[in-house]
């Protein structure tokens, strides 16, 4: 079936001050929210009139978005500006081994300390929300069609055994079965 993959980029200062939680979550999207996706990314500048038509525009789709439903996998984001600023970094690096210790050194944390912090505004530990932010990346680049081991070098992992194990863990399939299913067509992948 034919993917068509849109961008949205939302400020993480804007979408706060909305009063929204970041999260990594699998949504359901209804044919109204596509629509109304598809219209943002062709119509809506870069550099808009956040007071004019355009910042209404951005206003309604941010509601849109965030009353989506999950489809049943959601990954929260620290809410602590030295954490969140941390996996803002450690998403657009995936490759990269972003080690407990030295991220806990460079936010001023013991390790104990830090590791206490982020399961509280998170959830799950440390090194699980890096693999599963990477795994949620991953269906992204399946569904570029992406080969299994481009992806599993594109995210660090040492190999493609290593990739395929970790994602058969979360998703119960391996990455190539994944990739030959048809993605639901209501489900896309935001953050």
């Amino acid at each position: 079936s034919e993917v068509m993959l849109e961008n949205l980029d939302i400020d993480p200062d804007y979408y706060a001050a909305t009063g929204c939680t970041a999260e990594l979550k699998l949504v359901t999207v209804s044919d109204f929210a596509r629509s109304f996706i598809h219209h943002a990314t062709q119509t809506i500048p870069e550099f808009y009139d956040a007071n004019g038509k355009e910042g209404r525009l951005v206003s309604t789709l941010i509601d849109v978005l965030n009353d989506l439903p999950a489809a049943g996998f959601a990954m929260t984001w620290p809410t602590a500006p030295a954490l969140l600023e941390m996996c803002q970094v450690i998403s657009e690096s995936p490759d990269l081994p972003h080690l407990m210790e030295e991220w806990a050194e460079r936010i001023g944390m013991s390790p104990r300390t830090f590791s206490r912090h982020f399961i509280k505004e998170t959830g799950i530990t440390f090194s699980n929300w890096k693999q599963r932010h990477r795994l949620l990346h991953s269906i992204i680049l399946l569904r570029q069609s992406r080969s299994v081991t481009e992806i599993a070098l594109m995210l660090g992992y040492g190999s493609t055994s290593a990739y395929t194990y970790a994602f058969r863990q979360l998703f119960g399939v391996s990455p190539s079965r994944y990739e030959a299913t048809p993605p639901p067509p209501d489900a896309i992948l935001y953050d």
